[in-house]
């Protein structure tokens, strides 16, 4: 009876002390999944119908671009193009909607859509691999337009005018987000690794 007390105690001290020593799940979420994700868990009907939707994506593109200086970092984006914009400006179009195989989209987000302008040094422009996937940070600009998107870019079409969340077509559990077409002036461009 006392070794089995005393091989309990000694089990129960092995517990305690290895409590602490195993590494706790990382959340390796980008900043803009967790700002989904979280907006979704405060505003789980934000789906429900039509009227309702309308309002929470015109709410929840308010708060997206009070972060927008900061809701991106470390995404991956594709470099579609890198065209010279003014004499001292360049413009590297970053594409949301392909994601690098070695990236997966976390929790009920289905998919991130939207197209980036991003306004870069020469030095910068001069460094962009096209089709390669890269983070940045940088400075939020404006929300633009189609005739903007062509001018800046040079390509001739894309999918990403609105904005906002709503269900997947295929997963019912899942969602699609759209950013839109958004101009940053880029501080820093990183490959994607």
């Amino acid at each position: 009876m006392k070794k089995a007390f005393s091989m309990m105690v000694t089990v129960l001290c092995l517990i305690s002390c290895l409590q602490g020593k195993f590494p706790s799940p990382v959340d390796n979420s980008t900043t803009l999944e967790k700002f989904l994700t979280g907006y979704h868990k405060n505003h789980p009907d934000w789906l429900i119908n039509d009227v309702v939707a309308q309002k929470t994506n015109d709410s929840l593109m308010v708060v997206f671009e009070s972060m927008a200086d900061t809701i991106f970092n470390g995404y991956p984006m594709k470099a579609l193009t890198v065209r010279q914009y003014t004499d001292s400006t360049y413009c590297v179009n970053l594409q949301a909607w392909q994601r690098p195989y070695s990236f997966n989209l976390k929790d009920e987000i289905n998919e991130i859509g939207g197209d980036i302008i991003a306004f870069v040094s020469e030095e910068q422009a001069m460094k962009v691999q096209e089709d390669e996937f890269y983070t940045f940070k940088g400075k939020f600009i404006k929300r633009t337009n189609h005739d903007f998107y062509l001018s800046t870019t040079g390509m001739s079409m894309h999918y990403t005018d609105g904005y906002g969340v709503k269900k997947n077509d295929t997963w019912k559990d899942k969602y699609d987000f759209s950013f839109g077409i958004l101009v940053y002036t880029v501080d820093s461009l990183m490959l994607y690794k």
